[in-house]
């Protein structure tokens, strides 16, 4: 398309191997609502997604696409710095999955404990991949590795107030977006 790419392939293969294998694990180890045996069995029949959470899952997916290649963007602009541009993507793209994460955790029923200190899991796996992202962005072994440079105060509170959007985003979207979408029971649902 006439520009460089915003994030490398082994820039990608990094956020994927810390969001993947780290966030994800909050999901393994996160306690559920203890009332969750008390809602009613999914049908047989039950669709694995509504056309509702098609529909949000594609509105989710676009807002962490182009917020992430338009933070490449500017930063190009801004900087003309292809490093400096890559480091703040990535870390972009990972503050966007973070925030993701907690905002579905706390959007959603099912997957909302029943006390705080249930949470431990998801904070214990939040600030491990922080701590990653930092090593990833300040260390000169990984800069050399993945062509990044350290960033300024200036760009963490860009990142970490420009993608907060998807969690902004998630929230309206469960206290207004269930009055626009007839509901179904799906496997989604359930779980």
């Amino acid at each position: 398309m006439g520009f460089a790419l915003p994030i490398t392939p082994l820039q990608i293969l990094w956020v994927n191997m810390v969001t993947a294998v780290t966030l994800s694990l909050a999901f393994a180890f996160t306690q559920r609502d203890s009332s969750i045996m008390m809602h009613p069995p999914v049908p047989a029949t039950a669709r694995l997604f509504s056309n509702s959470s098609i529909f949000s899952f594609v509105i989710h997916m676009a807002i962490i696409s182009l917020g992430t290649i338009g933070t490449f963007i500017y930063e190009m602009e801004e900087s003309s710095n292809l490093s400096l541009s890559h480091t703040v993507t990535i870390n972009m793209l990972v503050f966007f999955q973070i925030y993701y994460l907690w905002g579905l955790f706390l959007t959603r029923q099912s997957l909302k404990a029943s006390t705080l200190t249930s949470y431990l899991p998801l904070i214990i796996c939040t600030f491990a991949v922080l701590l990653l992202q930092v090593f990833f962005t300040y260390n000169p072994w990984m800069q050399g590795i993945f062509y990044t440079q350290g960033i300024g105060v200036e760009e963490w509170l860009q990142i970490a107030t420009f993608s907060s959007i998807i969690f902004a985003y998630l929230f309206i979207e469960a206290t207004i977006g269930k009055s626009f979408f007839r509901r179904t029971v799906t496997i989604w649902d359930w779980y």
